[in-house]
């Protein structure tokens, strides 16, 4: 689970180095972790070009058929299909993705 996670915000990084950035350098990326009893949050922020309304992913493809693989775009089903929740907003002129991991076996108390 912990590389699982890892995975997934260094993908979210790269998506926004690439399409928020166009692979400007120097630009900022802000991560603020919260960890609770029963899950981590990530909140990955950046002052990039806004995403799409649909952040969603429609990768169409078998997965038995490994010479059918999509080479690339692949980023945000491998996010979508390991947090637990994903979240995009825009807030205060920042994008914001926040990515939510629970742990197994766990639970906050009230």
């Amino acid at each position: 689970d912990v590389y699982q996670t890892e995975l997934c915000v260094v993908e979210a990084c790269n998506n926004i180095i690439e399409h928020a950035y166009s692979n400007k350098p120097d630009q900022d990326i802000d991560i603020q972790i919260r960890q609770h009893v029963d899950r981590i949050v990530f909140d990955i922020s950046d002052q990039g070009r806004s995403r799409p309304a649909s952040f969603e992913s429609n990768l169409e493809f078998d997965p038995n058929d490994r010479c059918q693989l999509p080479e690339g775009g692949m980023g945000l089903f491998f996010i979508h299909e390991i947090m637990n929740e994903v979240e995009y907003r825009n807030q205060d002129g920042r994008n914001v993705l926040t990515l939510t991991k629970y742990c197994p076996g766990k639970r906050e108390e009230p």
